[in-house]
C-alpha cells in the first residue's frame, strides 16, 4: 500500500452507504493530500520519459521528500502523518534503503552503536566520581 492510499484509508470517514459522499476527517487532511497530488503530477511530468516513452515510477525515498515538502517540514520533530521510523530514516539521509528488512537492520546496528558509545562516556564519566569518593573513603579511614 503507498503512503497515499495509506493516507486515505485513514483519513477518509468509511461510507454508510456506497452512495453516501467522500468526507476528510479534517478539512486540513483534504487540503494536504490535494496538495501532495499536484506537487507529486508535477514531479513526475519533471522527470525524463524511459525508453518506452513512460515516466519512471517515483521511489518511497522521493515519495516521503514530497510529502514533507508537502506539509512544510518537521514541526516539533515530527511529520504530518509520516511514521517515526520512516521520518527518522529520511531525516538520518538513509536515502539509499532498498527494502525494509534492510532499513531495519542500518537501524538496530546504528542503535547499538550510539548505546555503546553511550555506556563507555557514562563509566568515563562516573570514574572520576567514584575515584574522588574512593579517596574520600581512604583518607577518612587513614
Amino acid at each position: 500500500m503507498s503512503h497515499d492510499e495509506f493516507f486515505m484509508e485513514t483519513h477518509i470517514r468509511k461510507k454508510k452507504a456506497p452512495t453516501d459522499p467522500t468526507r476528510w476527517v479534517e478539512d486540513r487532511a483534504e487540503t494536504i493530500h490535494g496538495r501532495y497530488k499536484i506537487n507529486l503530477e508535477e514531479y513526475t511530468q519533471s522527470l525524463p520519459p524511459n525508453e518506452q516513452g513512460k515516466r519512471p515510477p517515483i521511489s518511497d525515498e522521493e515519495g516521503e521528500r514530497i510529502w514533507l515538502d508537502t506539509v512544510g517540514g518537521p514541526k516539533k520533530g515530527i511529520a504530518y502523518d509520516l511514521s517515526d521510523k520512516t521520518f527518522r530514516r529520511y531525516r538520518a539521509g538513509l536515502q539509499g534503503i532498498g527494502t525494509s528488512a534492510q532499513g531495519e537492520t542500518i537501524d538496530s546496528s546504528t542503535i547499538t552503536c550510539v548505546e555503546q558509545k553511550i555506556a563507555k562516556l557514562t563509566t568515563e564519566l562516573e570514574r572520576p566520581r567514584l575515584e574522588k569518593r574512593r579517596d574520600l573513603i581512604l583518607f577518612k579511614f587513614s
